[in-house]
């Protein structure tokens, strides 16, 4: 609800007053019912509860499961949008998730969204780089090797990775 912060102090209740003209359906009648709408933080609350979208377990498990590293699309832009979904299908884990089954989803979430991070990286070279470091990395560190390697090998380096002094 950024806009309530960027508009004056003086105007609040102005701006509380025409969003609250604004609610409609199921919102409109939870706050009419309770007069839940006298303050902002109430206000929000009802939206959030009736507006904010949120997708099911099953949608963001396919959403990370399809995702692919455009072509083009940098390292770091690609591990933001692993890192987004990852976040997206925790909340959902956590929603339909029993209190102790949450440690594990959360856990498992975790290290498959790493591995579709790396399995979909357009570049073998570092895919194989990432791999090599172990499956027990964290998202945030495949990222910083993948950051780290993303420069292809000039051919001098080339040659002095296959030349043997012995």
């Amino acid at each position: 609800m950024r806009t309530f912060e960027l508009v004056h102090p003086s105007k609040y209740d102005k701006l509380l007053k025409f969003v609250k003209t604004k609610i409609a359906g199921d919102a409109r009648s939870k706050s009419i019912v309770g007069d839940l709408t006298h303050t902002w933080e109430l206000v929000r609350g009802i939206l959030e509860e009736n507006y904010v979208i949120r997708r099911t377990l099953d949608y963001y498990t396919c959403k990370m499961f399809s995702a692919m590293q455009e072509k083009g699309e940098s390292v770091a832009s690609w591990g933001i949008s692993v890192d987004e979904i990852q976040t997206d299908l925790r909340e959902a884990a956590r929603r339909v998730c029993k209190e102790e089954e949450i440690k594990g989803a959360v856990g498992l979430i975790n290290h498959l969204g790493k591995a579709c991070f790396i399995r979909r990286l357009h570049n073998e070279r570092i895919q194989t780089i990432v791999r090599s470091r172990g499956e027990s990395i964290l998202l945030s560190q495949a990222i910083e090797i993948s950051l780290s390697k993303k420069a292809p090998y000039s051919p001098c380096e080339k040659n002095l990775e296959l030349w043997d002094p012995s």
